[in-house]
């Protein structure tokens, strides 16, 4: 393929996915970066004044390291920025303000929407916190988003983080953990797992907490959510749906065998053939999982859910919007797959394709110029030999066995056998009536 066509069809990739987005700001970098990377400084001072005993000093270096850490993301593509997705965020976060402002001074907070599929939020304490896509794309109602919003910014007035990284670096200088150290460094062997374990137990991490930390922001965030015009009960319904989206999201099933059977050219099924390996265990691991339930965001949401139930007595007023959310999920839906895309992750790009095209979650034409492209890379990486950077093999191990079939499919694939799928894919698709022009190009680089 000459370099003047590569050129032309990423060029048009680009415009394509920002089409995609219902909006020509499709940002990693936004335009006012400067701007908010003053705010980060000024919020970061503003915590360091805050900052006093015999630790300050170390504790103020975290803040400094998580400020420059904060900027490097943003540069790193970590989130998204995008004008429209924030007006409707902002539209939210305004109706919890008005409602609860002699309680929140929310002067100093922005709102950071994080490329990530995996639904979460978190408070960092300062007054920045971080909304995941997949957060997005997990609600239904403006009200089960405006309760996590609320109780994110409880995070902030009990001053959690603030005191999480107080604790922890105590408990790192106490004497206890010092002898715990000396006791590594004795042992002969197993040192770097009786220090990682050590490291594990005295995790950092600005954003998790233990269910009674996050049931205490549980019980402030409903005080303060029903200040709002939102509906009580959809703060349950938000925890609930906290708790049922791994079985949701990483377990649907994912028919390859239909996807790629074409006329021209028939699925084999070899393709998804396993070696034989001498491991065998009944222990699964997820890869979009934390290591253990303590770094969980969101750990024992029955026990929280519970609580709350036991301290309030919670109505349903049966009214509940989407007034906001339907327009962020929009943009979060498309976004999530296209940074899958960016960041090279063709396994998740594919498995979330699949999905949210047999949902009805995305249009047929996202659906076929998005996988053709996915495909375009993958035959890139594998005959650039990279793609083992990009997408893990088949994990035995893993729980994630939706995900498994895909790496499974993509490593067990041919370079050629690639190229002819890619081919079947849009031969076939530009039979169906409509005219795509990501989709000839696709057609026009595995012919070459």
């Amino acid at each position: 393929m000459n370099k003047t066509c590569f050129l032309s069809y990423f060029a048009f990739f680009i415009s394509f996915f920002a089409l995609a987005q219902n909006s020509s700001d499709n940002v990693y970098i936004p335009e006012n970066f400067n701007s908010i990377k003053k705010y980060l400084s000024i919020i970061n001072e503003k915590q360091l004044e805050k900052v006093e005993g015999p630790y300050a000093f170390k504790i103020k270096k975290i803040y400094k390291d998580r400020d420059v850490k904060m900027t490097e993301a943003i540069e790193d593509s970590v989130y998204f920025f995008n004008p429209i997705l924030k007006e409707n965020l902002d539209a939210i976060l305004q109706s919890v303000y008005i409602a609860s402002d002699a309680y929140i001074e929310h002067n100093d907070f922005y709102f950071f929407v994080k490329n990530s599929t995996l639904p979460n939020a978190g408070c960092y304490g300062d007054g920045s916190y971080e909304i995941s896509l997949g957060l997005f794309n997990l609600y239904d109602t403006d009200d089960e988003l405006a309760f996590v919003i609320c109780h994110e910014i409880a995070h902030d007035i009990l001053d959690h983080s603030f005191r999480k990284i107080n604790n922890i670096v105590s408990e790192l200088n106490s004497k206890e953990t010092k002898q715990k150290i000396k006791t590594i460094e004795r042992n002969k062997y197993g040192q770097t797992r009786a220090s990682l374990a050590l490291i594990n137990e005295l995790n950092t991490d600005f954003l998790s907490h233990s269910k009674e930390v996050e049931s205490q922001a549980d019980s402030l965030g409903f005080v303060l959510f029903q200040k709002t015009r939102y509906n009580p009960v959809k703060a349950l319904t938000a925890l609930r749906k906290l708790k049922t989206e791994e079985d949701r999201f990483f377990n649907f099933p994912i028919h390859l065998d239909s996807v790629f059977n074409f006329k021209t050219y028939p699925f084999k099924s070899f393709w998804l053939e396993e070696e034989m390996t001498i491991f065998n265990t009944e222990e699964k691991i997820d890869d979009f999982k934390m290591s253990s339930e303590d770094e969980e965001t969101h750990p024992e949401i029955d026990f929280r859910i519970k609580q709350l139930e036991e301290q309030f007595t919670i109505v349903d007023n049966q009214h509940s919007e989407n007034n906001y959310l339907k327009s962020i999920s929009e943009i979060s839906i498309s976004q999530s797959i296209v940074s899958s895309i960016d960041s090279n992750s063709y396994d998740l790009a594919m498995y979330q394709l699949i999905r949210k095209y047999n949902l009805g979650f995305i249009t047929e034409e996202f659906y076929v110029s998005a996988m053709a492209t996915v495909l375009t890379k993958v035959y890139k990486a594998k005959k650039n030999h990279e793609l083992g950077s990009y997408v893990p093999r088949k994990n035995g191990f893993s729980s994630e066995s939706e995900l498994n079939k895909i790496r499974l499919f993509l490593h067990n694939l041919e370079l050629g056998e690639v190229r002819n799928i890619g081919i079947a894919f849009c031969q076939k698709y530009l039979g169906e009536n409509y005219q795509n022009q990501t989709i000839n190009q696709s057609l026009t680089f595995f012919k070459l």
